[in-house]
C-alpha cells in the first residue's frame, strides 16, 4: 500500500518533455510530456500527450476537494437588473412630481 493512497494528490509536471513511470499512487499533469510506463501499476488518472509502455491502469479519477462560492445563475443576474432599473424609474418618475 502506497504512502499516498487515501489523499487525493496531483503532481503537475507542466513543463516536462518525456516522462519515465513505474507504479504510483496519485494523479499526473504532464500535457507535453512522452511518457513511458517501465513496470507497476498506476492508480490514479495520467494526462500525458502521448503513451506507451505496459504499466497497469487503475484509473483513480481525480476529484477537487476544494471549495468554491456558487455563481449565481444569468436569471438572478437578469431579475437584478430588472429591479435596479424599476428602482431607478421610480426615483426618476417621483423627482419628476416633485417638480
Amino acid at each position: 500500500m502506497s504512502a499516498l493512497s487515501g489523499y487525493n494528490v496531483l503532481f503537475n509536471f507542466y513543463e516536462a518533455q518525456t516522462m519515465s513511470i513505474a507504479g504510483f499512487t496519485g494523479s499526473i499533469l504532464a500535457p507535453y510530456a512522452y511518457v513511458t510506463g517501465t513496470y507497476g501499476a498506476i492508480n490514479g488518472t495520467v494526462v500525458a500527450k502521448d503513451w506507451s509502455g505496459t504499466t497497469e491502469f487503475h484509473n483513480v479519477p481525480f476529484v477537487d476537494v476544494r471549495t468554491s462560492a456558487p455563481v449565481p445563475e444569468p436569471g438572478t443576474m437578469i431579475m437584478l437588473s430588472s429591479g435596479l432599473v424599476g428602482l431607478a424609474a421610480l426615483k426618476r418618475r417621483t423627482k419628476k412630481k416633485a417638480l
